[in-house]
């Protein structure tokens, strides 16, 4: 039976908007990251720990991660996942998951912690780190899955992709998660085909489906065409549904459906839509019958070196932060090439917007300083975030490293 679980989002009020649909489903999503203080300093638990315990009650708890990293060449990478398992080997003691799964390909690039899912040249290298990495987090939490995740740049290589799951789930114990909403916003931003994509899937790898809405991005603050957005911040669109009724049949390994809403997205009637999808997904699950299709042949990737993965690594983790990166990489100057500006643009102006959210949300002076001179705060951020590789190991000490560098520079 394929059962119904709810990403429970880290705020208060979100929760609350949500009791009555928690209370519906069969099991708890549960970010790892969002129960931790301080990510990358010590991992204790926070508040929201014991919080998510109470609403999970004795349902059963999946992780899902977004910092453990499955995709860096860089060697800092081995204490970072030392540290992120001896955590989740802790909670696994007292509030075990019955499976992990993390996003690909990378949210970490040459010891920066970029937090959003960055695409890499699908490689036969690639894949094999992943599975390892993937491998680490089998050995914790039971299964680990790799994420079909939406990209806001490509290297032109999505033909591969299928090929690259495969190769990177190929031990026992891992899987996949597939993101439903991810692959749409794949197909409209890349003009990918998404039931030809699916059909040269490992379908039967397949353990959890996600399904979720978006946004498309605003002219205000991206200008050029407009880029579906994988935001969690709206209503599941018509056309992820219909992927999930038509491939539902085809999923025989298929154990949990998942809807995603980000938090602070619930006020104006959040709430209802997400109660009216999950009536609409749990009438989907108890209405499919498996037939499973015949497994498509997987193909060679394309060759490189790990040093050609980190030289590529360290040029796109300042190239994202808007600083002159090295050289770029010899082995992977055609797919440089191919690089579409607008998707470039995009990718840093999220990075950065990510990063600038967690400053503010990590000081206590940070927000009424922007309130005062948005236009000063925001120039003080921008060059501080040029300047300061995003290697500092957790919010606080962010906030605190740019704080200081403001105090620097030249008033008026």
């Amino acid at each position: 039976m394929t059962r119904l679980a709810l990403v429970f989002p880290p705020r208060a009020a979100d929760l609350a908007h949500l009791k009555s649909a928690i209370a519906e489903v069969d099991a708890a999503v549960v970010t790892p990251e969002t129960t931790w203080r301080s990510p990358g300093t010590d991992f204790a638990t926070n508040d929201y720990y014991d919080v998510f315990a109470d609403l999970q009650g004795d349902r059963p708890r999946v992780g899902h991660a977004v910092g453990f990293g499955l995709g860096s060449f860089d060697p800092g990478e081995a204490a970072h996942h030392h540290d992120w398992l001896t955590a989740m080997r802790r909670d696994q003691r007292d509030a075990p998951v019955e499976w992990t799964s993390d996003h690909a390909v990378a949210t970490r690039l040459a010891g920066q912690d970029v937090r959003l899912p960055v695409p890499l040249p699908l490689t036969d290298t690639l894949a094999r780190l992943v599975r390892q990495r993937l491998q680490q987090l089998q050995r914790v939490a039971g299964v680990a899955l790799i994420e079909t995740s939406a990209w806001t740049l490509t290297w032109g290589d999505h033909v591969h992709a299928p090929d690259f799951y495969r190769a990177a789930t190929d031990a026992p114990g891992l899987g996949i998660l597939l993101d439903l909403h991810n692959l749409w916003s794949n197909s409209l931003n890349f003009g990918i085909d998404a039931e030809a994509w699916l059909a040269r899937l490992p379908l039967d790898r397949v353990v959890e489906v996600h399904v979720s809405g978006g946004a498309w991005t605003d002219p205000a603050w991206h200008p050029g065409p407009r880029i579906r957005l994988d935001s969690h911040d709206n209503a599941v669109p018509e056309p992820v549904f219909d992927l999930l009724e038509r491939w539902l049949p085809h999923l025989p390994s298929l154990r949990q459906v998942t809807l995603e809403r980000m938090e602070g997205t619930l006020e104006g009637g959040g709430e209802e839509q997400v109660a009216g999808e999950l009536i609409r997904l749990r009438e989907a699950v108890a209405g499919v019958k498996r037939n499973t299709r015949a497994d498509a042949t997987g193909r060679p990737l394309p060759s490189a070196t790990a040093d050609d993965h980190l030289a590529l690594e360290h040029w796109l983790a300042d190239t994202l932060r808007g600083a002159t990166g090295p050289r770029r990489p010899v082995r992977f100057l055609d797919e440089l090439d191919q690089l579409n500006d607008n998707h470039l643009q995009l990718t840093r102006s999220l990075v950065a917007r990510l990063r600038f959210e967690r400053v503010v949300a990590a000081s206590t002076t940070a927000g009424a300083a922007f309130a005062r001179a948005p236009a000063r705060f925001a120039a003080d951020f921008r060059r501080w975030h040029v300047a300061t590789p995003m290697t500092l190991p957790s919010p606080h000490l962010e906030a605190a490293h740019f704080a200081r560098f403001r105090r620097l520079q030249p008033s008026g």
